[in-house]
């Protein structure tokens, strides 16, 4: 006579509804991150005071000249924002990706361009906000 043995799992009822709820909750997740608005406009800060305001659909490039010489080229073509250069020691802010299109949620600074030696930062905002 063999000894069967029973397999040491066994999928339950149970097991399936806590599979679906993670399931349901990660879609509803997915949804809401890419249901965000992307962002249609963008406004340029110098310290904490407002520039300028710009719309994405306008290419166009923006100079930001700061009475000490410290100066910001920001350009804006195809629907993005980009800090095309800067007089600032370490340029980071160049290096930084484009704002604008699906990806800005993925950025590491999200909805931000930002050169904090000449105190210059641009945000990605939704027309109304």
């Amino acid at each position: 006579m063999q000894n069967r043995k029973a397999p040491f799992w066994r999928v339950t009822k149970r097991d399936l509804l806590l599979l679906g709820g993670f399931l349901l909750i990660a879609g509803l997740g997915a949804a809401y991150v890419f249901s965000q608005s992307h962002g249609d406009r963008i406004r340029i800060y110098v310290g904490s005071a407002l520039y300028q305001e710009a719309d994405l659909s306008e290419d166009q490039v923006i100079l930001i000249q700061q009475e000490d010489g410290k100066e910001n080229r920001l350009v804006i073509a195809n629907g993005q924002a980009y800090m095309e250069s800067a007089n600032c020691p370490n340029r980071d802010c160049i290096a930084q990706t484009p704002l604008g299109g699906e990806d800005s949620q993925l950025r590491a600074l999200g909805n931000w361009i930002i050169c904090l030696p000449n105190q210059v930062s641009v945000e990605l905002v939704a027309e109304g906000e």
